[in-house]
């Protein structure tokens, strides 16, 4: 059962990348750039691999050209083959110190944006 636990879990991280990395046709609520009737990615999905235990991708903005704007965002995927419960929630259960390891990481990434931007440096990530 383990390994099919890896193979859904897996599934269900690569699909979600695909999602978040597929064209969009342009419209009034796209960043500037975008021209009428021309389509691109709004997001670039960089999934992080292996069994990371907080986070498996970095998310970034992207304008008209594809380059990175300013925000970005870290994503964790859960899948599932259990079906929703009546209100068509999903049970997530995170352990306390999966929580604690994911604010730890929010605190280390926006310290280490403010160094990089405070000695003029562009952040890495």
């Amino acid at each position: 059962m383990g390994n099919l636990k890896n193979i859904i879990g897996a599934s269900g991280e690569y699909l979600c990348g695909i999602e978040l990395m597929r064209p969009v046709i342009a419209s009034a609520c796209l960043p500037r750039g975008f021209l009428p009737g021309e389509g691109g990615c709004l997001f670039e999905a960089l999934h992080f691999g292996g069994k990371e235990p907080t986070y498996d991708y970095v998310v970034y903005l992207l304008d008209a050209t594809a380059r990175r704007l300013g925000p970005f965002f870290f994503l964790q995927v859960k899948t599932t083959l259990k079906p929703p419960d009546i209100t068509g929630a999903y049970a997530m259960r995170f352990s306390a110190a999966a929580v604690a390891r994911a604010h730890a990481m929010k605190t280390l990434s926006s310290w280490a944006s403010l160094i990089a931007v405070a000695h003029g440096g562009k952040r890495s990530m």
